[in-house]
């Protein structure tokens, strides 16, 4: 014979702890509705601010990237003042861009092979303190050490080609950049140190000959 079904009182609901819960969340509620819409609200304008931020980089990128490419055109042309301009307004409308970053390279570039050295070391001093693209750092303190050269800076000249060397990743190159060390190591009385840095290149076996002639050579000074 089947029981009949219990019947809640109000002090039973009351004693229910599940039930219990439910009322309190419900009273909470009802108690912080428009703090709880305020959180609501606020975490939907991050959301969608985030989206805005995001599709509004995007744009930039692509502007900025846009704006990079006519100046390099400009530079295959041999239109070296209209790139200037083109960088130089690239810099100043997008920054925090990875063309801006790109853009101080040729900016820096553009003057080095103007003979404007001022400010080419300006433009390519800025890049090499925060690029993010290894392959132009070894050829932006190639640039920067001879510039240094030109002022007779050799130590500084030293220690850029060192930095060079450091950040390549072709043998070819540096090696090339370790002779050019071991030259001024050796122009600057400092015999042991370029008779080190030469015997280590013909002591390669993939070094080319015409690099290892080269090392030849200044080991034939440090004996003399």
């Amino acid at each position: 014979m089947l029981k009949p079904k219990k019947k809640f009182s109000k002090k039973d609901i009351k004693q229910d702890p599940f039930l219990e819960k439910v009322d309190k969340a419900e009273a909470y509620f009802e108690t912080n509705r428009q703090q709880i819409f305020q959180v609501i609200a606020a975490l939907l304008v991050i959301f969608f601010g985030y989206q805005f931020i995001s599709n509004s980089n995007e744009t930039k990128n692509i502007e900025a990237n846009s704006l990079l490419s006519q100046a390099l055109v400009a530079i295959e042309k041999g239109d070296n003042d209209n790139a200037i301009v083109q960088f130089e307004s690239l810099i100043q409308k997008y920054p925090n861009t990875d063309s801006e970053e790109i853009a101080y390279y040729y900016l820096g570039k553009t003057y080095f092979d103007q003979k404007i050295y001022s400010d080419a070391k300006t433009q390519l001093s800025l890049f090499a303190e925060s690029s993010s693209v290894p392959a132009l750092i070894p050829p932006t303190y190639i640039m920067l050490a001879e510039i240094a050269l030109g002022e007779n800076l050799i130590e500084e000249a030293i220690s850029l080609y060192t930095k060079a060397k450091s950040k390549s990743t072709l043998s070819h190159q540096k090696n090339e950049l370790a002779l050019y060390i071991a030259h001024l190591e050796l122009f600057q009385g400092n015999s042991e140190k370029a008779q080190s840095i030469a015997q280590e290149i013909v002591n390669q076996e993939f070094a080319s000959d015409k690099l290892k002639d080269s090392a030849k050579e200044i080991l034939g000074k440090t004996n003399s």
